[in-house]
């Protein structure tokens, strides 16, 4: 059950004044400082002011016929006295003035106390020596708030011999219109709260939002929007949308229509700050279905893809610190990428396969100032070459027929701000050379089955395992695009000319291999490091770590079964050997592997997994046992 309202003036009576008040209706007389006297009046401002007003369209009234006019909150407290000045001045010789309770036994005191305590129109007749020797009446009305709280009175005070049956009617006059004032005030602050509630949400929201009218005329921008916008709030409220958005008369028609549109590039005009958003828009559907205008939600373009990149891996997390190395060509190769970090043009970075060219890419657009942004890799080896254009510049809605794809941004794109780095740049289709290079030179790249130009700023960076130059003389890779590559060629020299740095990696792949295998980590003994520096590795830093992580798998067992450096090369490194080697599995291990599968693709239902392996359930149960595989 629900809490019972409290729904009559008695009930709210009791929790608000003493046993004594109630019985007496009439508030006992208090003595306070001077602090709690500005804090009364302080408090009382609204009522004051309310009050007052109405007052005072009877002022010329209470001075004619020597009539006083007393308010006071909902503590009997006198907040304001207004009247003839005759009489003001003896009250105050009396030191009946405001910020002062009334003697409890006078009659304005009883008037306060029943227009407050019994919120009702109270008339109390009888002297008021602080004035004269005559009887006067003391007419009281409660002062009422939005929610019909009792939260002050109004007392007029009258000589007995001019009251009439219409005195009380005036007082009950007045009281109402200053309720209904303060009711309208406490409405028009419930609105202007609201307001500032919607306000500080609209401010306060991540996006950049502004509001327009049905005519595209700009009412309302938040904070953050004229901060990235780099303009004044006012001096954009009032203007028409189209002067800072070339495109709202496309979206206007959406909107218009009650369409929203979402997610679509935009670039801004005639503002000095961030241009290029993506732009979601919502029309302002009243209960009616009226349109009411818009809202535009802009979001930074580079900080859209920064969270993209970051939640699908396209991010650089190598810096120059984390290359392994202390030769001496290992060392100029650093100090020259490090200087080609500093520049704007794109990067062509030439090495042999597994020798790390990715990691110095990395390292150089950790060191740009592009490092806050994407680093977007394409590996150009590995992507089918009817995928590749697509996978670059992205594609327009229905560009592959009989298959529903919806639009779809390519690299370029999702690189915007940051890096682009193209992995074997050799294959390359000869075809897309072209289109490649146009935009490196422009800035701007169309997607496959559209016209529009993007404006995309990306910096380039390529690497190849192949010599180029041979691509060029088969006709195979342009002139030209090379030569937009090599504005700053880097070659990483191979692990053979950097037998310094043998052990350093040797080290440091036993103790990752270690830990990825949960596993002791094994200590080569000198010789055999001996023999593994002087070791050609045509396959470079990726040979290594795979043998480390064989040495890490058979606990560090390696080259006591040979006699010599030729012996250990033939059985350890010769990589297609070892391989063929370690590819052959036991019996059990491939038993174990197809129980697996076999209970994954069944979702782990034991009788069609069985079925599926050509066993009965229970040989299938006891096998799990054995291999202690959870069922």
């Amino acid at each position: 059950m629900g809490r019972r309202k409290k729904n009559s003036v008695a009930e709210v009576a009791k929790e608000r004044f003493s046993h004594n008040e109630l019985e007496n209706q009439v508030f006992s007389k208090k003595i306070l400082t001077g602090k709690e006297i500005n804090e009364k009046l302080k408090s009382g401002t609204l009522i004051i002011d309310i009050a007052s007003r109405h007052i005072d369209t009877i002022s010329d009234f209470l001075i004619k016929n020597s009539h006083l006019a007393f308010i006071s909150d909902g503590e009997g407290c006198l907040l304001h006295i207004m009247g003839n000045n005759k009489l003001l001045s003896k009250l105050k010789t009396n030191l009946i003035i405001a910020g002062t309770y009334p003697d409890e036994n006078s009659i304005l005191a009883k008037a306060i106390g029943g227009a407050v305590i019994g919120s009702k129109v109270t008339k109390i007749d009888g002297h008021f020596p602080e004035l004269d020797s005559s009887e006067w009446s003391a007419i009281g009305a409660p002062i009422c708030n939005l929610d019909g709280e009792t939260i002050g009175s109004i007392v007029i005070l009258v000589s007995k011999s001019q009251v009439c049956d219409h005195s009380a009617i005036m007082v009950s006059m007045i009281s109402k219109l200053i309720n209904q004032a303060l009711s309208v005030i406490k409405k028009e602050e419930n609105i202007s709260n609201i307001n500032d509630y919607y306000n500080a949400v609209f401010n306060q929201h991540p996006y950049s939002n502004l509001t327009v009218d049905n005519d595209g005329i700009i009412t309302n921008i938040s904070h953050q929007a004229a901060v990235f916008f780099g303009i004044e709030q006012d001096k954009l409220i009032g203007s028409k949308i189209s002067k800072i958005l070339p495109r709202w008369d496309e979206i206007q028609k959406k909107v218009n229509q009650g369409i929203r549109v979402e997610n679509v590039n935009v670039d801004l005009v005639n503002v000095p700050g961030v241009s290029e958003y993506l732009l979601s828009v919502a029309p302002v559907i009243l209960p009616d279905s009226s349109i009411q205008g818009a809202i535009l939600a802009f979001r930074d373009l580079i900080k859209v893809n920064n969270v993209v990149n970051r939640f699908t891996g396209n991010w650089a997390s190598y810096e120059f610190d984390d290359i392994i190395g202390v030769s001496l060509p290992l060392k100029k190769t650093i100090d020259l990428a490090k200087k080609i970090a500093s520049e704007t043009s794109p990067v062509l970075i030439i090495g042999e396969v597994g020798i790390g060219k990715e990691v110095f890419a990395q390292a150089i657009h950790n060191t740009s100032t592009r490092r806050d942004n994407g680093f977007v890799k394409v590996s150009l080896q590995s992507t089918p070459l009817n995928e590749i254009e697509c996978e670059l510049f992205g594609f327009e809605e229905g560009v592959f027929p009989g298959i529903k794809k919806v639009a779809q941004s390519g690299k370029f794109e999702l690189a915007h701000g940051g890096t682009l780095y193209l992995d074997e740049i050799g294959y390359l289709p000869l075809g897309l050379q072209d289109k490649l290079l146009a935009a490196i030179k422009n800035g701007y790249i169309s997607r496959v089955g559209g016209n529009k130009q993007i404006k995309v700023d990306v910096r380039i960076m390529a690497s190849t395992s192949n010599d180029i130059r041979e691509l060029i003389q088969e006709g195979k890779f342009k002139l030209e695009l090379f030569y937009l590559l090599t504005e700053n060629p880097l070659t990483i020299p191979p692990l053979r000319e950097r037998r310094h740095d043998v052990p350093l990696f040797i080290k440091y792949y036993l103790q990752e291999k270690a830990r990825e295998q949960r596993k002791p980590e094994p200590v080569l003994p000198k010789k055999i490091v001996r023999i593994l520096a002087r070791y050609e590795w045509p396959q470079n830093v990726r040979e290594l770590a795979k043998l480390m992580d064989y040495v890490v798998r058979v606990d560090g067992n390696i080259g006591n079964d040979v006699k010599n450096e030729r012996e250990f090369k033939k059985k350890y490194l010769f990589i297609e050997h070892r391989e063929a080697v370690d590819s052959i599995k036991a019996i059990e291990e491939i038993e174990h592997e197809a129980i697996i599968n076999a209970l994954k693709i069944m979702n782990g239902n034991m009788s069609k997994a069985a079925r599926k392996l050509g066993v009965s359930r229970n040989t299938l149960y006891l096998k799990c046992k054995r291999y202690g595989i959870d069922i």
